[in-house]
């Protein structure tokens, strides 16, 4: 058995078994690494012109709007029953699904904070989605979270939910605002 020139004691069999597998860690981490960093591809044709029902991406846009300011600013929760489906998703990890879950969750959160309000500030529709960037305070002084809430509207009813928050900061490092 012929010794390794690099790794004395290792024989050239060791070597060769030690090269193998190091190549194949190599290639298994580059790819796994590969598939980790490369993004998502959104459907190419998700929302194609041609297609699109701008009659029907208005009256959801129009639903959800409506929908929220009732319910996050004039807190009146009886138009839920209404305007959100029984199977109600959500995507949002301090609620559980459930149209009666969600009724329930913002009861408790307006009781605990009657002062809450949220504006929007602007809204988009595309399919059956909704978006929409809200600027929202616990009480009239505080400088609140910027939202960005995503809905899923099917046969006039919310279906699904998403939402994604940011607090406002006290400084910015640029002049913009976040709305």
């Amino acid at each position: 058995t012929r010794l390794c020139k690099h790794k004395p004691g290792v024989s050239f069999p060791m070597k060769k078994a030690f090269s193998t597998i190091m190549t194949a860690a190599i290639l298994a981490a580059s790819t796994a690494s590969f598939a980790a960093d490369k993004p998502i591809e959104p459907e190419r044709d998700q929302f194609p012109v041609e297609s699109r029902n701008l009659a029907q991406e208005e009256a959801n846009r129009k639903l959800v709007v409506d929908f929220y300011n009732e319910v996050f600013t004039q807190h009146n929760l009886d138009v839920i029953n209404k305007l959100v489906a029984e199977d109600y998703i959500q995507h949002s990890p301090k609620i559980s699904n459930g149209r009666d879950t969600f009724i329930n969750a913002l009861k408790d959160r307006i009781a605990q904070n009657p002062q809450r309000q949220n504006k929007i500030i602007r809204s988009v529709a595309a399919g059956d989605m909704v978006w929409l960037h809200v600027h929202s305070k616990e009480k009239p002084e505080d400088l609140g979270r910027a939202i960005v809430d995503l809905f899923r509207v099917k046969d006039g009813k919310i279906i699904e939910h998403w939402d994604v928050i940011q607090p406002i900061p006290e400084t910015s490092n640029n002049e913009n605002t976040m709305f």
